[in-house]
């Protein structure tokens, strides 16, 4: 009989699962899972790495929950990302994943506002609720820096810059989006992320004044997708495949070329998401929640799902509201 368990209780297949999950990722031999989801996979959040075995003790799937604390302004809302997601090829098509993914749901499913993942399957999740939301502008520089800033990690750094970078943070994104807080056990795990690109501005002091993080894993090669100084060792090649994300529409400098979708998101607790709804739209709206459906009285008295609520068509018709980013380094 199948079991799930965790790698807390089976530290033993720890490697196993790496494994599964990079094969099933189609992952390249540079990319190693434990580094570039350290957060996940490390062994402080084992307890919360659920893994499905069989009866003759053979390692199935696996689905990893990390809950973060999402900051709007001064509130709070606990949020779950699902990632290294993964079955082994030969036990597909046995409802073993939607088995198991739905007791991992419903094991967090009253704890968190809401759940958050990453995939290209929109189909399979929108299975258990999940519909793309939110918004990311991918754009080009078209500027005239030539400075070229030389790479280094969070790891080489002292501890006073690596204290100015967690100020810069606190600075750029958490006073101005709804975003992951991060407290010294986030920037610890992040620290370890060693394949995430870190460049730096100095003054003529020599004294560190602004950051950018490019690169992490197969998905955000080339991608500079968390920054203080967007300029940061950007050269005005029209042909550079270095893109950046941002939040919001990027100034003259940048080409525009896309927005994408933030993620994949489904409610957790009703209660949760009807308050991290109210402190988005900053209290100007009032959101019932009706089975997965949602009505907004005093603005628009029509149904509407969580797509269209999150989503790009609505979201920027309601001015004045707090824009939802999640970095890279907090992706799993």
């Amino acid at each position: 009989m199948n079991q799930v368990l965790t790698l807390k209780q089976r530290p033993d297949l720890y490697r196993p699962t790496l494994r599964l999950v990079e094969r099933s990722f189609g992952s390249a031999p540079e990319h190693k899972i434990e580094v570039d989801f350290y957060p996940l996979f490390q062994e402080e959040n084992w307890e919360n790495c659920f893994i499905l075995v069989d009866d003759s003790d053979a390692l199935v799937a696996h689905i990893g929950i990390k809950v973060k604390q999402m900051s709007i302004g001064d509130k709070i809302f606990p949020v779950a990302l699902m990632g290294g997601i993964a079955v082994e090829q030969e036990q597909r098509g046995q409802g073993y994943f939607r088995n198991l993914f739905q007791e991992v749901i419903n094991k967090f499913e009253n704890q968190v506002a809401m759940f958050v993942l990453w995939s290209e399957k929109n189909a399979l999740y929108g299975k258990f609720g999940f519909y793309e939301v939110g918004e990311i502008f991918e754009a080009k520089y078209c500027g005239n820096n030539n400075k070229i800033h030389a790479s280094t990690t969070l790891a080489q750094l002292s501890s006073d810059e690596l204290g100015i970078i967690k100020s810069l943070y606190t600075l750029v994104y958490e006073r101005n989006y709804a975003c992951f807080k991060r407290d010294e056990d986030d920037w610890r795990a992040i620290t370890k992320i060693t394949s995430a690109q870190l460049k730096l501005s100095r003054d003529d002091g020599g004294r560190l004044t602004g950051y950018a993080f490019q690169n992490k894993g197969m998905d955000l090669h080339d991608i500079i997708y968390e920054w203080s100084n967007i300029e940061l060792g950007m050269s005005k090649v029209e042909d550079s495949e270095i893109k950046i994300w941002s939040p919001l529409p990027l100034g003259k400098d940048f080409k525009n070329t896309r927005t994408l979708f933030l993620g994949l998101v489904k409610i957790g607790n009703i209660s949760l998401f009807q308050s991290f709804f109210n402190c988005i739209f900053k209290g100007k709206l009032n959101l019932i929640v009706q089975e997965q459906s949602f009505r907004i009285h005093e603005h628009i008295k029509q149904e509407y799902g969580l797509q269209a609520i999150l989503g790009m068509t609505f979201s920027n018709s309601v001015p004045d509201k707090w824009p939802i980013y999640i970095s890279g380094l907090d992706s799993i």
